[in-house]
């Protein structure tokens, strides 16, 4: 409990308004996560839309996630989905446990 309350103290509140005023602003937001990251991406992108925004989880349409894979590269998947939808109005919201999975970093 105090290493959660260590890690929760720590959170700079100037970033976390910086990110919802992003998201607030954005026409689109674009939400990607791999695993269980990629459950989150879903989950969010939910109450995004609940909220009256548009939301979008890269990763949930899986033939489309398969073909961008098979075509190009798994790393490619966000990126390439990113470049042919999203207009500079748009936000991405990367999520990660670990930090390191490419095809979120190269997004």
């Amino acid at each position: 409990m105090d290493r959660l309350k260590l890690l929760l103290d720590s959170i700079d509140q100037g970033s976390v308004d910086a990110v919802v005023e992003a998201i607030k602003a954005a026409r689109s937001i674009y939400i990607a996560g791999n695993g269980g990251s990629d459950a989150n991406a879903s989950h969010l992108a939910l109450h995004l839309i609940e909220c009256g925004k548009q939301a979008h989880n890269l990763m949930a349409e899986l033939p489309l996630l398969t073909a961008y894979a098979n075509d190009f590269a798994y790393d490619e998947v966000v990126r390439k989905r990113l470049k042919q939808t999203a207009t500079p109005e748009d936000c991405l919201v990367v999520l990660s446990g670990s930090g390191n999975s490419r095809n979120i970093i190269l997004a």
